[in-house]
């Protein structure tokens, strides 16, 4: 069984009893926590079940950077770049949720990779 829902755009085609996927990247812990918040809420409001924002594990590492040449540390910086990740499951969405979400204005530096 399929579900369709006819907008305006066009037509949002979900195959019945499908999981759908969100997973947020961003350098930003409070901007990523923030967005997947927004997510969660325009998703409940619409009538879909969910999971999450689940947090999945950061990437990071630290890069040193060295202004003389001598051993004791006293000439290096240390920077960290982490990469935050949160994951949203989706348990049998709507089509209206689905519109819902695709008209939701994000930010531009997250990355967001969507799945069915």
């Amino acid at each position: 069984m399929i579900r369709k829902y006819e907008s305006s755009p066009g037509v949002i085609t979900i195959p019945a009893n499908k999981n759908m996927m969100i997973k947020l990247e961003a350098h930003d812990e409070a901007l990523i926590d923030e967005t997947a918040n927004r997510i969660v809420e325009v998703l409940r409001l619409n009538g879909s079940d969910i999971s999450g924002p689940i947090a999945l594990a950061t990437d990071g590492n630290i890069i040193t950077i060295r202004w003389t040449g001598g051993d004791d540390g006293q000439g290096q910086e240390q920077t960290d770049n982490r990469q935050y990740k949160r994951l949203i499951n989706i348990l049998n969405p709507m089509p209206k949720a689905v519109e819902a979400l695709l008209m939701l204005k994000l930010p531009e530096n997250i990355a967001i990779d969507i799945r069915l």
